[in-house]
């Protein structure tokens, strides 16, 4: 009798774990709502084996809601849950001290060297700085590509040529671009942003994480966000599946869609392709993991 096929590998790309509640210091339970323990358990619900764990060490200045030391955190949690999670460590985000200022690569080696994580997360800030075009940034792409790790990416449409530009000179890394580039359906700009999103195929190391379609709908809470489902057709045509990767955004997605919403939902639509649901994040971010090494507090 012939065994039975094994199902696939089902990973999340896109989460994020906090020790506090970032956004609003009057939850009722602020110590776990955005917990690594809380992400396993919706995991554990809807089969999902791995997540990458994008740090983000946001809350601000109010000690209730602040994470400075998120990529510390997140790689204790990571260190706990090896076979579970992998840590993509914060560097030089748009909320750090440090955003954009010089040095940015030699911060992203010592960031990793401490924490041991398979990959780095940066979130660009909405106005277009023309770091990119300038030898910092570069040097931070071609540090990141030396070190054989990834890079999480929140980049707007408005960073989408400029970074096509830098990345065509750093051959080898790879890229995520959240939530799939926040092309918005029925804005100003939505033509123009879908083929410059489109175009980045032309980049061999571009990648596109299928999540956020509550980030691109006009209505937030109107799950399954019909009108979005155009933008990840034309990534499925532009990309391939073997450059999509599946992600949840939990716990931030809590307001408008569950844990297993977020997953039957691009099940539905790619036919549960393997590749999106699991086997791009293992080829493209499963290769860099590393032994993680607890980061000391003061490393958020």
């Amino acid at each position: 009798m012939p065994g039975r096929e094994e199902a696939p590998v089902i990973v999340d790309a896109h989460v994020h774990a906090w020790d506090r509640w970032p956004y609003d210091a009057a939850v009722p339970d602020p110590a776990t709502r955005g917990s690594a323990a809380a992400l396993l358990h919706e995991m554990d619900a809807a089969g999902v084996e791995r997540a990458l764990v994008v740090c983000a060490a946001i809350g601000g200045e109010d000690p209730r809601t602040a994470n400075p030391a998120n990529n510390a955190d997140v790689a204790r949690a990571v260190a706990a849950h090896p076979d579970r999670l992998t840590a993509l460590v914060d560097v030089d985000s748009r909320w750090s001290g440090t955003y954009h200022r010089p040095g940015a690569a030699d911060r992203l080696e010592r960031v990793l060297a401490e924490t041991g994580a398979s990959g780095v997360s940066h979130y660009l800030a909405d106005e277009v700085d023309g770091w990119f075009e300038e030898p910092e940034g570069r040097a931070f792409l071609a540090r990141a590509a030396a070190a054989g790790v990834p890079l999480s990416l929140h980049a707007r449409p408005a960073w989408f040529a400029a970074l096509g530009r830098a990345l065509r000179a750093v051959p080898g890394l790879v890229v995520l671009l959240h939530h799939q580039g926040h092309v918005v359906p029925g804005s100003p700009t939505y033509e123009r942003d879908l083929v410059a999103l489109t175009d980045l195929a032309a980049v061999p190391g571009v990648a596109v994480k299928v999540s956020g379609f509550h980030y691109l709908a006009d209505r937030p809470w109107a799950y399954p966000y019909p009108e979005t489902h155009a933008v990840l057709h034309a990534l499925l045509a532009a990309f391939g599946t073997h450059r999509l990767l599946w992600g949840s955004d939990f716990p931030v997605s809590r307001p408008h869609v569950t844990y297993r919403q977020s997953l039957e939902l691009v099940r539905e639509l790619t036919g549960g392709d393997a590749d999106v649901l699991g086997g791009t994040a293992l080829r493209l971010v499963e290769p860099a993991r590393r032994p993680i090494i607890p980061a000391r507090p003061d490393n958020g």
